[in-house]
């Protein structure tokens, strides 16, 4: 007897899908559903199976959608073209495993956000440039936020967008005399903040929902220079806590071991030859420094070599997210 819905499909519950000329996938369990490929998009696919046909011989295969590409019990996709190295892999259920190659075109039809044909980025980006200089009164962080989803929406490079339209905001924000430096980082609200941060982009194009974005954005920015101040607060006491203890311990041996912790906030993992080159000091005296900092518990030896060492300033990386993968 069955006791509660099942929560998680799985390959079976797939195949169950009645066929009506929609395109379904699984992942992670869940259907996800597209329309029918347009005839444009159909003749583009057409086009790059000649090409790819042309470029892989046998044993390698191309195959074209629709096929199933199951991934694992609860992940089948039907990518537009397949490559397939090993014919081991082509089932009477399709592609088992991940493929050579996975092509997806994109197009209205099959994708969420589809950019500006390639024709309209110059102008589209003479359009920004000319927003950004407008002299008439805005709030900054306002101008971000508008520059920010409109970079995003020309979507001008083939990859980093999302990195260089992050990028945009900091710069813009030093450029109008906002920060003094470059230290707002929003990408790791984004990044948390994911999924909300795409549905507010694209509610913008479908909807015109600019308001909602910009409450979005505005928090966000906000949360962020909130944590960054608290960081830098952070550094400063970290600093002056870690001299006081070199000038403590170490004694006549301060001077260098102060310039070489000053040296670290800017570079926190280095080898000895670094600190040879930062501080202009001979290799036995960078070594001396090394074990000094290392006896009072600020660096750290991660590779386990006995040459080419590394070391790290642990208690400083401690302060950022994500530290814990550095090493």
């Amino acid at each position: 007897m069955q006791t509660g819905l099942k929560t998680k499909l799985d390959y079976a519950d797939y195949c169950a899908i009645p066929p009506d000329g929609k395109r379904y996938e699984l992942i992670a369990g869940e259907v996800h559903v597209t329309a029918a490929p347009s005839p444009s998009h159909q003749r583009l696919v057409q086009r790059f199976l000649r090409i790819l046909e042309d470029h892989f011989r046998s044993p390698m295969e191309v195959l074209i959608s629709p096929i199933d590409v199951v991934l694992t019990p609860h992940d089948v996709v039907q990518p537009d073209l397949v490559v397939v190295a090993d014919s081991a892999q082509v089932s009477d259920r399709g592609i088992e495993g991940a493929p050579l190659i996975i092509v997806e075109v994109l197009s209205p039809a099959t994708a969420r956000f589809v950019p500006p044909p390639w024709e309209e980025v110059v102008r589209a980006f003479a359009d920004l440039e000319r927003f950004l200089h407008d002299l008439r009164p805005m709030p900054v962080l306002i101008k971000a936020g508008l520059a920010h989803a409109q970079f995003q929406t020309i979507h001008p490079f083939l990859d980093g967008n999302g990195r260089i339209g992050r990028l945009l905001i900091t710069f813009w924000l030093v450029e109008q005399g906002v920060i003094a430096r470059p230290i707002l980082h929003p990408s790791l609200f984004f990044k948390e903040n994911r999924e909300e941060y795409i549905d507010r982009l694209q509610a913008i194009r479908d909807e015109g929902a600019w308001e909602d974005w910009l409450a979005f954005f505005v928090d966000g920015i906000g949360q962020v220079a909130t944590e960054a101040t608290t960081r830098a607060l952070e550094i400063v006491g970290l600093r002056e806590q870690h001299q006081g203890l070199i000038s403590s311990r170490l004694g006549k041996r301060s001077p260098n071991a102060l310039a070489l912790l000053d040296h670290l906030f800017r570079q926190p993992i280095l080898g000895a030859k670094g600190i040879e080159e930062a501080l202009g000091v001979s290799q036995p005296t960078a070594s001396a420094l090394v074990q000094d900092l290392e006896s009072i518990g600020l660096l750290r030896e991660f590779t386990g070599r006995q040459r080419n060492r590394l070391f790290s300033y642990d208690r400083y990386l401690d302060l950022f997210p994500g530290a814990a993968s550095r090493a």
